[in-house]
C-alpha cells in the first residue's frame, strides 16, 4: 500500500513522499523501511528518534524529521 493511501485511510495527512511503498506494520524498535510505526505516549521519544521505520503515524504537534501521517488519534489510527 502507499503511504497516501493509508493516509486517506486513515483521514491523515502525509508529511513526506505519499509514494512511500508500506509492506509492514511494526513496533518503533523493530521497524524497517518498509514499515509503519506509530507513537501515541511521549515515554517512548527516545524509540521514535532511534526508529528505521518508513513512516510513523503521529499526533499533531510532535517533532520527528521523518516521513509522518499526522492524525488526531495515533493510537486509534494504528489499530485501524
Amino acid at each position: 500500500m502507499r503511504l497516501g493511501e493509508l493516509a486517506a485511510a486513515l483521514g491523515g495527512k502525509v508529511e513526506g513522499d505519499p509514494s512511500t511503498e508500506i509492506t509492514g506494520v511494526q513496533a518503533l524498535t523493530e521497524a524497517g523501511p518498509g514499515d509503519v510505526s506509530f507513537l501515541s505516549n511521549p515515554v517512548y521519544g527516545s524509540q521514535l528518534q532511534a526508529t528505521r521505520a518508513g513512516a510513523v503515524i503521529l499526533g499533531e504537534g510532535v517533532p520527528f524529521d521523518g516521513v509522518v501521517v499526522r492524525v488526531a488519534e495515533p493510537y486509534r489510527a494504528f489499530a485501524l
